[in-house]
């Protein structure tokens, strides 16, 4: 995970946000989408204040607190964790694997 090309996870973040796009098109409802740059923790170990370069996608729904998209997505029946920052719900790219797109799309719908 920490050894990911930034590009690659540019990438999931684009292919992540047209996907989540896409459902809330299908249904007419408002969604904001913003793909920023932030960092990374290593979180622990032998780097615990090390930051890595990382895409992540920061999201609103209409009509919905990013408090309650947060629980909504933490109580799903796979659970996505994200993190509420600067009033948007958080998703970071590096902490995402490829294969796990799909889950986190499932649970937008």
């Amino acid at each position: 995970m920490l050894l990911q090309k930034l590009s690659d996870i540019e990438n999931r973040a684009y292919d992540l946000r047209n996907k989540i796009n896409a459902i809330f098109d299908k249904f007419n409802k408002k969604i904001c989408i913003k793909i920023f740059d932030m960092p990374s923790l290593s979180g622990g170990g032998s780097l615990p204040l090390t930051n890595f370069p990382s895409k992540c996608l920061g999201i609103r729904i209409d009509n919905l607190s990013v408090n309650r998209l947060e629980k909504i997505m933490r109580n799903n029946l796979i659970p996505v964790i994200g993190r509420i920052e600067n009033d948007y719900y958080i998703l970071d790219l590096r902490t995402i694997f490829h294969d796990e797109i799909s889950i986190i799309e499932k649970a937008f719908k």
